[in-house]
């Protein structure tokens, strides 16, 4: 079958490459290039970081409900308390109430205090930040009391604060918790969710708040998010600003984050003066790789430091086995960093074959270690990541039972499998999981299976075969799944998400990852992905002042904007903002550069993450979604950061680099 015409080659075009040729010639003329030939397209490893030791907070609750039990007077009650703190972190928030309740009011102030601050919570997480912040005032004033109680009760004023879209004075909330912070690490996580929150909340708020602000610790930390925004794509310019500011703000709480928007002037960073950007440029593949080389160049052009990288293009063919032979011409011709090669199969052959000598920066994510974490990283766009995201998601969102439509396909079911692997390790369920033939229009059949309309079906005519007798009857769907996670690309899409709706699931909410959205939002033809909640890079759906202007400066005149070859184009822009920051990034897991392919990490194994942001589609156009679910308050431009840890997420940070959580830890009870 033609891969250009098949219903998944969208799909592994997000994955990495895109098979199908588009109307007009995008390849730079390279003197000799051999014709493309056809080959299959790569496709992406499973890049998943091995899984740390887990809390598990249900059954800790447990725990700690027994011992409230057997346990008179007040420790039994510290117990229960304590019990509330792990049934929050589970999501079980019906139950915690339910202790909550059961708790007497006759105990110290910093019980109360503690209480309280859980009620706050709960009633946060159920959408009602009003309501949350009319319990945080009743607790007030505070009387003395411990350093993780006053710590706490800043944190959670600056969730409410978040949730009632009071950005500025949610990042003055955590100005003031640092104060009673003593440890290194929950310092760090303070200062990344401060600078998270600014992050978010756009250049014209900022300066408006800025003028309004006499304190010199928050007016430095939005002095720096100003400099971030206005030279993201300038990395001379944003160097030289963050040195500026460092010597106009020596202690900073921020100094951290300075220095790594500075990085091109500091010790750490990558030698990125000869670079060699390695790409299948004459291959099938030639439109994706353009795609990656336009992106890259075009951050390269804005670079107007004299002293910027050397970039040369090599181009790797159509055989992957000739990667390696191009990277040593690289090396060999004095290149100091190389990014590539794209795809996998050539990262492969490079990665096996021993040449790797220099910093690279591979573009896809291989299997097993291909170098010194230090030396070798690996970047991306993996449906993968994407499926595990959006478990994440949807289990921030209170779901636990999930149904499972997926096309019956390998990439089918790595996302499958991506997906339920992550789902299962939070503590969801999967009720059902059902594969579609990508090549029907009709999916009826694998619907009625993942509903179970056809066991009630089944059911029904059993019973009128039995009586000899017709029976009025109305299939019923399953009720035990409160959504759907639908693999599909666009085209699929708009065939499944009606065809779910018409078998009585119209009320199901229904997820997906970036492949749902083709990159143009197109209201008619969309209409029937209405509803889909779906997560995807800040460079497809924000409509963020920066994306913006940058759109109309590096991509004026591309014919690949606005389709799913953008996302391409993104990868080659973030590719080359990161390259010297590589190595700092890597040595502090808690560090993350927003990038237009999302928030962007790096684990201790050198492999880059990006975190997405999340869209629903209304009228046939994707929108950002303003969460009400707890904690998070409205998303704007958060670039996918949860502010609410998952199970078996430490509170302040995996530690694995992974994912790292701004939440600090829930207050620990005690008498």
């Amino acid at each position: 079958m033609n891969p250009v015409r098949s219903a998944t080659s969208v799909i592994a075009l997000a994955g990495l490459l895109n098979a199908c040729a588009l109307p007009y010639d995008l390849r730079p003329q390279i003197p000799g290039a051999q014709p493309p030939q056809v080959t299959e397209p790569p496709r992406q490893a499973d890049t998943s970081p091995p899984t740390e030791q887990r809390v598990d907070h249900v059954r800790e609750a447990a725990r700690l409900l027994s011992l409230a039990e057997s346990t008179p007077g007040s420790p039994g009650q510290t117990y229960r308390l304590q019990a509330v703190g792990e049934l929050i972190l589970a999501g079980r928030l019906r139950e915690a109430k339910h202790h909550l309740a059961m708790l007497d009011a006759g105990h110290s102030p910093s019980f109360r205090i503690r209480r309280g601050l859980y009620e706050a919570q709960i009633t946060l997480y159920d959408g009602q930040p009003r309501a949350a912040m009319s319990r945080l005032q009743g607790l007030e004033p505070l009387p003395a009391v411990e350093p993780d109680i006053a710590a706490t009760w800043h944190w959670t004023r600056a969730q409410v604060l978040l949730a009632l879209g009071r950005n500025l004075d949610a990042a003055r909330e955590l100005v003031e918790r640092e104060r009673f912070l003593t440890s290194n690490l929950e310092l760090a996580h303070n200062r990344q969710e401060l600078w998270d929150i600014l992050e978010s909340t756009g250049t014209p708020a900022l300066r408006s708040g800025r003028s309004l602000t006499h304190d010199p610790i928050l007016g430095g930390w939005i002095d720096l998010a100003l400099i971030s925004f206005a030279y993201a794509y300038r990395p001379n310019l944003l160097s030289e600003q963050a040195s500026a500011w460092l010597q106009r703000n020596p202690g900073h709480p921020a100094e951290s984050i300075a220095a790594t928007l500075g990085v091109l002037t500091t010790a750490s960073a990558l030698d990125t003066s000869r670079v060699a950007l390695l790409l299948p440029l004459t291959s099938r593949f030639a439109d994706a790789a353009n795609a990656v080389y336009r992106g890259f160049m075009a951050v390269h052009e804005a670079n107007s430091d004299p002293r910027r990288p050397a970039v040369v293009l090599y181009d790797i063919g159509d055989d992957p086995a000739a990667a390696p032979a191009r990277y040593l011409q690289a090396v060999q011709a004095g290149a100091s960093f190389v990014v590539g090669p794209l795809g996998l199969e050539a990262a492969h052959q490079v990665a096996r074959s021993g040449v790797l000598s220099v910093p690279t920066l591979l573009l896809a994510y291989v299997d097993g270690n291909p170098g010194p974490a230090n030396s070798v990283y690996q970047f991306g766009l993996s449906p993968e990541d994407e499926a595990r995201q959006v478990a994440e998601r949807a289990y921030l969102d209170g779901h636990r039972v999930a149904a499972l439509l997926y096309p019956a396909t390998p990439w089918g079911e790595r996302v499958r499998g991506a997906f339920t692997d992550r789902w299962e390790s939070l503590g969801g369920v999967v009720a059902e999981g059902q594969p579609y033939e990508p090549a029907e229009s009709d999916h009826s059949g694998a619907i009625k299976g993942l509903l179970n309309i056809d066991d009630s079906m089944r059911r029904h005519a059993q019973l009128e075969n039995a009586i000899k007798t017709n029976l009025a009857f109305e299939p019923r769907r399953r009720q035990d799944a409160s959504f759907v996670f639908m693999a599909a690309d666009a085209q699929q899409g708009r065939l499944l998400h009606p065809q779910i709706s018409f078998h009585r699931a119209l009320d199901l909410p229904v997820y997906a990852t970036s492949s749902i959205f083709s990159g143009k939002p197109d209201p008619i033809y969309d209409a029937d992905l209405n509803g889909i909640i779906f997560g995807d890079m800040p460079w497809m759906i924000s409509k963020d002042e920066r994306i913006t202007v940058l759109r109309a400066t590096l991509q004026d005149g591309w014919p690949g904007q606005h389709t799913q070859l953008d996302r391409l184009f993104a990868l080659g822009m973030d590719a080359y903002r990161i390259m010297p920051q590589l190595n700092h990034l890597l040595n502090d897991p808690l560090t993350r550069v927003n990038g237009a392919s999302g928030g962007i990490t790096v684990d201790r194994g050198g492999r880059v993450h990006r975190q997405l942001i999340w869209a629903k589609f209304e009228n046939g156009v994707p929108r950002l979604v303003e969460w009400t679910h707890p904690m998070q308050g409205k998303q704007e431009e958060v670039y996918g950061m949860e502010a609410l840890p998952l199970p078996g997420d430490r509170a302040a940070g995996r530690g694995d680099g992974t994912r790292s959580s701004a939440a600090p830890r829930l207050l620990p009870a005690g008498p």
